[in-house]
C-alpha cells in the first residue's frame, strides 16, 4: 500500500531474512498493534538491494526513509513523486526490452494476486487455501471482502460446488 510504502524507513527492512517489517503505526487498518511482516520475492529483494546500494551507497542510517524527496532522506516521498519515477522506469523497460507495461502502480497488486491464484491452481491447492492466501496477501479482515475482490476486481469466477472449487 502506498500509504505504507512512503512511510517505510530503512530500519523496517530485514535484508538478511528478506522481509519488510511494517509497524502498526504506519500499517493501514493494523489496529491490533502488531508488527506486520512481508516476505519479499527473491527478485524483488535483489532489486531492493540494488536500489539501496545506488541510492544510499554506504550511508544506511535506519532513520532514513526508503523513498524520500528532494535529496532529504529524512523527508518521506509522496505518491506524485513516485508516479514520476514509475513512468520513467516503464519508459526504460520499453526502450531497453521493447516491452510496454501499461499497469498503474496500484494495478500491480492485482497482477500479483492473479499470479498467485494461477500458480496455486497448477499446484492443486484447495480453493479454501487459495482464498485464504488471497485474504492474507491483501490483508482483508473477512472473507466477503476477499470474495468481492476475487469476483469483481480480478474477474475470476468461482463455481459454487461443495468445495468451492475454481474448476
Amino acid at each position: 500500500r502506498f500509504s505504507e510504502i512512503f512511510r517505510l524507513k530503512l530500519e523496517h527492512l530485514d535484508l538478511e531474512k528478506g522481509y519488510i517489517n511494517i509497524p502498526a503505526i504506519i500499517a493501514k487498518g493494523q489496529r491490533d498493534g502488531e508488527l506486520l511482516t512481508i516476505k519479499l520475492f527473491p527478485n524483488v529483494l535483489d532489486a531492493l538491494k540494488r536500489y539501496l546500494e545506488y541510492t544510499f551507497e554506504k550511508d544506511l542510517n535506519p532513520e532514513y526513509y526508503l523513498f524520500f524527496q528532494n535529496n532529504d532522506k529524512l523527508n518521506a516521498s509522496s505518491y506524485s513523486i513516485f508516479q514520476h519515477f514509475y513512468r520513467d522506469a516503464l519508459n526504460e523497460i520499453k526502450d531497453d526490452l521493447g516491452v510496454e507495461i501499461t499497469k498503474t502502480p496500484y494495478g500491480l497488486k492485482h497482477t500479483g494476486a492473479k499470479r498467485y491464484i494461477e500458480n496455486a491452481k497448477t499446484k492443486n491447492y484447495s480453493s479454501y487455501t487459495i482464498i485464504e492466501g488471497i485474504k492474507q496477501q491483501m490483508r482483508h479482515k473477512n472473507w466477503s471482502t476477499t470474495e468481492k475482490y476475487i469476483y469483481t476486481d480480478l474477474g475470476i469466477t468461482m463455481d459454487t460446488t461443495v468445495d468451492f472449487s475454481f474448476e
